[in-house]
């Protein structure tokens, strides 16, 4: 958790989906508006400054393809990593499908 929290992190901030609170973080600012994209309908963005969230959502970018290296991007809900993929667009996806899996399980408690 702490080498997460250590990441730089080039966008925070905080959206409220249906009354829960939802830490967002990415580590490259040209993923923030792709996963704002995928934010379910009637997100509203609260605030860059919270500390308290019933959720953290963190997409950590892992670099450009270099050579034969194919860099992995990795996803995180609450810590517990969700996604690892060679493709952001697809670690977005995938993360925002666990969100919204996540989200509809608090809703109907």
């Amino acid at each position: 958790m702490d080498k997460l929290d250590r990441l730089g992190w080039a966008v925070e901030a905080t959206v409220v989906v249906n009354g829960v609170w939802v830490g967002l973080r990415v580590n490259h600012a040209d993923l923030w508006a792709r996963l704002l994209e995928r934010l379910p309908g009637g997100a509203q963005l609260v605030s860059s400054d919270t500390f308290f969230v019933d959720l953290m959502v963190s997409a950590v970018f892992g670099g450009e393809v270099d050579g034969g290296r194919r860099p992995f991007h990795f996803g995180y809900l609450n810590f517990k990593r969700v996604a690892r993929t060679t493709d952001p667009v697809a670690l977005l996806d995938q993360v925002a499908a666990v969100l919204g899996g996540r989200l509809e399980q608090l809703s109907k408690n």
